[in-house]
């Protein structure tokens, strides 16, 4: 039977390390899906709180045996859902 964690993560500076999700172990075999769900820091209107951010592409990578989550721009800073089946 797999294991689903889900998780919001919050990042800046272009990267987050998934081993920060509290009871996640990675494993390079897992599979990970990714999705920026805003805000980010440019968002000025409260208005405009719940919906993405139609030009960042959100990945990751394996290395250092950990997944990182990385931004296609290093300068957004906002929320990150991330769902992983081991």
């Amino acid at each position: 039977m797999s294991t689903i964690f889900a998780a919001e993560i919050s990042i800046a500076g272009g990267a987050y390390d998934l081993d920060g999700i509290t009871g996640y172990t990675p494993a390079s075999g897992d599979t990970i899906t990714v999705c920026p769900i805003g805000p980010d820091s440019a968002d000025t209107n409260s208005a405009d709180d719940g919906y993405g951010d139609g030009n960042i592409k959100a990945f990751v990578e394996w290395g250092s045996s950990t997944w990182t989550v990385k931004v296609s721009d290093s300068s957004y800073a906002g929320k990150i859902l991330v769902i992983i089946v081991k």
